[in-house]
């Protein structure tokens, strides 16, 4: 018999146990965060509470977090204003072009 297979008898009923069935899997109620690579601007998500080291896989340098925030090279935290963050007078300017979009087309329609 080759070294490493083992015979069962066709009687026997052979129990394995699978490793898994014992395992427990407790999934992390972490709050993330964005952090901007401050050398390539790559999105990076880390837990809110991390402060220390991180590589940026996009560029692969290295850089300090402090909190959710990236530090500079004197060690302040930088905090940018997010990209996807509209503020009030965004929303007000849309809604004004909105109305007039569709002012112009109602008045479009009238005429014709």
């Amino acid at each position: 018999m080759p070294q490493g297979t083992s015979e069962v008898e066709p009687n026997q009923s052979e129990v394995t146990s699978d490793f898994w069935e014992g395992v427990v899997v407790e999934q992390a109620n972490q709050t993330m965060s964005i952090v901007d690579c401050p050398h390539c601007s790559r999105r990076l998500r880390i837990p809110e509470t991390y402060s220390g080291g991180l590589t940026c896989p996009g560029c692969v340098k290295s850089f300090a977090t402090k909190n959710g925030y990236p530090l500079n090279k004197h060690g302040v935290v930088v905090k940018r204003k997010s990209k996807d963050n509209v503020g009030i007078m965004d929303l007000i300017i849309l809604e004004l072009g909105v109305y007039l979009v569709v002012g112009f087309f109602v008045l479009l329609f009238a005429l014709v």
